[in-house]
């Protein structure tokens, strides 16, 4: 019996780890990720004297991990019926596959280590958080399932972001993971992460508790659908059909008029073209729809698809006023791979799949002003997936009062949905601002500046009173003080590993001259 369960050990790495990818959820148990992790390092431990049984152990609970976690990848090739649906099969594979990469360099350096206990927990932990860290923020930037984000329906644990960011929260998460799957070599390990989990538990569950969450006066109203895409782009009958129901959801009687009505990204399907120093719009229509529903102290922001005169696409919300101007245009920053642009070193493979990407968007520049409406309020516009990047909402000493993420997820299922509302949720935390999100079909709602939530699946509109800003959080203190303070942590940890590995090596040398 023993023997057949260590032969199987990959196959229990693989459901350990597909058990912890099912945990980015609103209704998750954060604890089954931490004991997946947990059994992960002890897969670890026993494969750390040969290198092939350490990476196939690796590899296999990264590929279980990102088999559930990311299946969310392979959902937009069904949104244009069969066309892509013979190869998602194939993108279903292969992408955990590749992300399970990133866990085989853990087990490289599980190999590679000679020292034991606390520092070897320490320098596994931190090595998966830089892999993590590496996998959404750099390359490929797929900026979801970050280990630290199972913390958001526990508030008091989640407030740990506010401090170190949501890769902080995933460092913590992991220590306690690792040190669990120690306790049969040193007690050491658990009884410290104990210790910090309790105390940034007590911290957060004071902070919640005792931070002042002022309501602002104002209102906004965010307006959600329910549209299948297919039918979204199958003519242009349907678009007009399906402004018209913006309208009417957008409209109706208002008790307190909404400074801001949003509505989710790329909802209008009309181009835009320059005109003179602002916008118009191709079809003058739209216009006398739009300026119907429009107070005089409302402003609509509202997604669009523009074209510049050189044809050149750009993901972009607009904020348009009852005087009928065009008086904001925000350009989304970070672009979605596959969806608005297709990666140069993957396009000749994608290419032979039949993969193509949807448009090959352009970038919008970094330093774009916020949105700052009549009633003086600051707002930080944000389009689907960029809210998802940490330290990259706003800029450095840049402030706001709110922000607003317009986004159109009916590309992908519940799976994707949901990690991408988490995900959101922990800026608000980070940056101690609320959030108001508007989702095609999707997550709708909203995000108190402590990462308290309330959200809908509905297409039903929503009028959302916010509360105001917190003053800086330790987080955002030290991100206008270093902008590149993670980058830089990071390397000195590794920097601190690598020494520390040469004194064991040195030390183990010593005692085979004995």
């Amino acid at each position: 019996m023993k023997n057949f369960f260590s032969d199987l050990y990959p196959l229990w790495l693989f459901i350990a780890g597909f058990l912890g990818g099912t945990q980015f959820s609103l209704n998750n148990y954060p604890f089954l990720l931490v004991g997946s992790f947990a059994f992960f390092y002890l897969g670890l431990l026993s494969s750390q004297k040969s290198l092939f049984q350490s990476l196939i152990y690796a590899f296999s609970f990264g590929y279980g991990f990102f088999s559930y976690s990311h299946s969310w990848i392979s959902q937009p090739l069904t949104a244009f019926g069969n066309l892509y649906l013979s190869i998602q099969p194939l993108v279903f594979v292969i992408v955990p596959a590749i992300l399970a990469g990133y866990f085989v360099i853990i087990g490289m350096l599980n190999y590679a280590l000679k020292f034991q206990a606390m520092g070897r927990v320490f320098a596994l932990s931190l090595t998966t958080v830089l892999m993590e860290y590496l996998r959404c923020e750099y390359a490929p930037a797929v900026p979801l399932g970050q280990v630290g984000t199972v913390w958001l329906p526990i508030t008091s644990f989640a407030q740990g972001a506010a401090i170190f960011g949501v890769y902080g929260l995933s460092f913590v998460t992991l220590l306690l993971s690792y040190s669990i799957g120690a306790l049969k070599l040193s007690f050491r390990p658990f009884i410290i992460s104990a210790l910090i989990c309790t105390s940034l538990f007590g911290w957060g569950r004071w902070r919640a508790s005792n931070t002042n969450l002022a309501i602002n006066e104002h209102i906004v109203r965010i307006v959600p659908t329910a549209w299948n895409q297919l039918d979204k782009y199958q003519s242009l009958e349907n678009r007009i059909e399906h402004l018209k129901l913006l309208i009417d959801s957008s409209s109706g009687a208002f008790s307190n008029v909404p400074v801001l009505i949003l509505w989710p990204e790329t909802t209008i399907e009309f181009s835009l073209l320059k005109h003179a120093l602002g916008y118009d719009f191709i079809y003058p229509e739209i216009k006398i729809f739009l300026q119907k529903m429009l107070k005089k102290n409302s402003m609509l922001l509202a997604g669009i698809v523009l074209r510049s005169s050189k044809n050149k696409a750009y993901n972009v919300l607009f904020g348009l006023t009852a005087a009928d101007e065009l008086s904001y245009v925000y350009k989304k920053r970070f672009l979605a791979p596959f969806g608005e642009f297709m990666p140069p070193v993957l396009r000749t493979i994608a290419n032979m799949f039949g993969i193509h990407a949807l448009d090959d968007f352009m970038r919008g520049s970094d330093n774009q002003p916020l949105l700052v409406i009549s009633q003086g309020l600051k707002i930080k516009p944000i389009i689907c997936y960029e809210g998802s990047f940490t330290q990259q909402v706003l800029q450095p000493y840049q402030t706001a009062d709110l922000f607003v993420i317009s986004t159109n997820d009916a590309w992908f299922r519940y799976n994707g949905k949901e990690q991408q509302f988490i995900s959101h949720a922990f800026r608000a935390i980070e940056e101690g601002v609320p959030i108001i999100r508007c989702a095609n079909i999707g997550f709708s709602g909203y995000v108190s500046p402590i990462g308290t939530y309330k959200v809908t699946l509905s297409d039903n509109p929503m009028n959302l009173r916010f509360h105001k800003p917190l003053p800086e959080t330790p987080y955002r203190w030290i991100t206008n003080y270093c902008p590149y303070w993670i980058e830089l942590f990071l390397i000195l940890c590794v920097l601190i590993i690598f020494y520390l590995e040469l004194i064991a090596r040195r030390k183990s040398k010593i005692n085979l001259s004995k």
